[in-house]
């Protein structure tokens, strides 16, 4: 019997040191370049990134850094100084829905052809990014993109998902040839339907502040054709 429980306790050390192994070693370039290649070679995702940060005082917390991703043979989707992915009790049960997922100092591209993301967050926040919808009938370009997405549950052809509230800024921003800075939107999302409660930018050579419109149209990257269903109100 004493046998058998120093074999087992034997056992238990050797799987300790490997898991504390593994979890160093993935958070190398060595481990940052192995998990890259496993995923761009097991999906139909690239993914690359320099190296994956942990720390025991932010045990939730796995940040990514200088991340690339999107679908192979396509465009990248994301470029990213910084991914900092929020984890939960959830991924026991539904580990690609994570509680929420930062992107910071990047450019998110989307467009109508952008096929589904494999990760759904309950906020998607971003700080100090770059939009551009290329190609579709917003023609979006946006710089100094600070704001937050919730929930985040991208779909084929809509980045922002389905049903949403959105809230984002924009230091400067581009829409269909028509430039503005100092930019606000604030609202929600529901299908097709795009339901602005608020939207304040400079746009040369006066302000424009529109509260209560509502518009069917395309989001940054899917829907129908836009056109606003009530008057807005201008100041």
């Amino acid at each position: 019997m004493k046998f058998i429980g120093k074999l087992i306790l034997y056992i238990l050390i050797a799987l300790l040191v490997v898991i504390f192994g593994l979890y160093f070693l993935l958070q190398t370039r060595w481990g940052a370049e192995h998990v890259s290649a496993w995923i761009s070679e097991n999906s139909g995702y690239s993914l690359t990134f320099d190296v994956m940060d942990h720390r025991f005082s932010a045990p939730s917390h796995v940040l990514l850094e200088n991340v690339t991703f999107g679908r192979d043979g396509q465009p990248a989707t994301l470029v990213a100084k910084t991914v900092d992915i929020g984890l939960s009790s959830r991924q026991i049960t539904d580990p690609l829905h994570v509680d929420a997922i930062l992107l910071q100092d990047g450019t998110l591209n989307i467009s109508p052809q952008t096929a589904p993301l494999p990760v759904q967050a309950d906020r998607l926040q971003l700080q100090n990014m770059a939009l551009n919808s290329p190609g579709g009938e917003w023609n979006l370009s946006a710089q100094r993109v600070n704001g937050g997405v919730v929930p985040w549950r991208p779909e084929a052809g809509k980045v922002l998902g389905n049903k949403a509230q959105i809230q984002l800024s924009a230091g400067s921003l581009t829409l269909n040839d028509v430039p503005a800075t100092n930019v606000l939107i604030e609202g929600s999302i529901d299908k097709e339907q795009v339901i602005l409660s608020n939207i304040g930018a400079d746009i040369a050579p006066r302000r424009l502040n529109r509260r209560g419109a509502t518009q069917r149209g395309r989001q940054l990257g899917g829907g129908k054709s836009a056109s606003e269903r009530h008057p807005a109100a201008k100041r």
